[in-house]
């Protein structure tokens, strides 16, 4: 079976058959039901592209690049879940880097899929210490196409391109507004002492609802245990909610913080699944964190931007679920 063969048997030209094989559909307008007809009728047939020998016409490599700042966890993982559920029944397929946590393996990993003229890459990036920058990985042109790259989870500084983030203010004032209806008085976010826009914005949410609702400073404190301050040992101590950027870092004091006091007395909220939390006598609510949908939305808007190259950026906010 053959290119000319398939497009008789669809009803349809060469160069349709072509463009949607070699996953460029939307970007010559072809219907989603015309190419449904040519990739089913190809898969019928059995038809089994040379994407080596299309990339020579093309420019394309059918490779989208996906580079993690962090050592894959249940968050990252259920993020590459969502890029490659996008990506089943498309010419495009991932590749995937991880970085330790580490700038300059970050770089070398962008670098990399660049050499490899990869399609597009999509980028969870370092969280950075106060007063630390890199060099943004600007998207580029090459020989034939463009290559696109699509920040998701995290943001950074002075980025005016496409960029797939999470509902983290709005989920900050969720907790604020649920600790202040119960009746709580005292208030700590756990917090790190970093750039991460994620958890600076979950701060900023939950802080900026105390203050609307008139909290006194003294009553709510950021706590970082990376960074602790004096008082905050005293603080916790009296505290009666206790609102964690991430379940891990919460369990993390709240392991210490059962030697001095009763957890139970506490309202806890954290951003993050915990699987044992139902096991727990605790007052503890944790808000998943919506890794799929973003890895959906990141591909999805790989794939746009690719068939798009000329249109204004795309900046997708997704709700905490």
């Amino acid at each position: 079976m053959n290119i000319r063969k398939l497009s008789e048997l669809c009803g349809v030209s060469v160069c349709t058959v072509s463009r949607v094989l070699s996953g460029r559909a939307g970007e010559f307008r072809i219907t989603a039901a015309t190419a449904r007809k040519v990739l089913d009728a190809a898969a019928a047939a059995g038809y089994r592209p040379n994407y080596l020998s299309q990339s020579m016409n093309t420019g394309r490599t059918h490779t989208l690049g996906v580079v993690f700042a962090n050592t894959v966890d249940l968050f990252l993982g259920s993020i590459l879940e969502g890029v490659e559920a996008v990506l089943r029944g498309t010419p495009f397929r991932p590749l995937v880097e991880t970085c330790e946590n580490s700038l300059a393996l970050q770089d070398e990993a962008i670098r990399q899929m660049q050499y490899r003229e990869v399609d597009g890459i999509l980028l969870y990036p370092q969280a950075l210490p106060p007063g630390s920058a890199y060099r943004l990985p600007e998207p580029r042109h090459r020989r034939k196409s463009f290559i696109p790259v699509v920040l998701v989870g995290r943001e950074l500084a002075g980025w005016q391109h496409d960029q797939v983030m999470m509902e983290d203010v709005a989920a900050g004032r969720q907790v604020a507004e649920e600790f202040l209806a119960a009746g709580c008085r005292r208030f700590a976010v756990i917090t790190l002492f970093s750039d991460c826009s994620s958890n600076q914005s979950r701060e900023r949410g939950f802080m900026e609802t105390l203050r609307k609702h008139r909290v006194p400073e003294a009553c709510r404190r950021l706590i970082r245990p990376d960074a602790p301050e004096p008082g905050d040992a005293e603080f916790l101590a009296r505290a009666d909610a206790l609102f964690g950027i991430n379940t891990g870092l919460l369990t993390a004091v709240l392991t210490g913080l059962r030697r001095t006091r009763d957890l139970r007395e506490l309202r806890l909220a954290s951003i993050g699944r915990f699987e044992a939390e139902p096991l727990l006598d605790l007052n503890w609510r944790t808000l998943p964190v919506p890794g799929r949908r973003l890895g959906e939305e990141g591909a999805r808007t790989l794939l746009w931007r690719l068939d798009a190259p000329g249109r204004p950026a795309r900046q997708l906010r997704v709700p905490l679920a």
